[in-house]
């Protein structure tokens, strides 16, 4: 059974065993580390898919149909995350969209927190995205 003094939101999140947790960190840094990386690593596969279909909607449009190229795949990995970090800050919506998913898995008082420092947050919710879909997209390339 799931502990009693968690949310149900929370019960749910994987423990991060390797999180920092230090009394001279700032609240935000703990918020990263207690909130936003287990949301995120719940959230992986289903983050790196949206992500991988965004990709491919993305060359579809740019190629024919029969041209059937994995544009992302050739990159370097330097053009790798040039080529997201321009996803994140040329579509509003792509990104607002992954932001949601992030948020939706706050509850009340991890919202409340949130409120109080939106952009500082949002700020390491985009960091915190970008790198887990760089490595992802890098660690299994062959289902891509």
């Amino acid at each position: 059974m799931a502990d009693q003094n968690l949310t149900p939101k929370k019960s749910i999140r994987p423990q991060i065993s390797n999180a920092i947790l230090v009394d001279t960190m700032s609240g935000e840094e703990r918020f990263q580390n207690t909130t936003l990386r287990p949301i995120l690593k719940l959230q992986n596969k289903i983050l790196l898919a949206i992500f991988k279909d965004y990709i491919t909607e993305k060359e579809a449009k740019k190629n024919s149909k029969s041209e059937k190229t994995r544009t992302y795949l050739r990159l370097s990995a330097a053009k790798q995350r040039e080529y997201i970090d321009t996803v994140f800050q040329k579509d509003i919506k792509f990104k607002s969209q992954l932001l949601g998913m992030i948020i939706g898995h706050f509850d009340l008082e991890e919202y409340n927190l949130y409120t109080q420092n939106k952009t500082g947050t949002n700020r390491r919710i985009i960091n915190l995205l970008k790198e887990r879909i760089f490595n992802g997209l890098a660690d299994i390339p062959q289902e891509f």
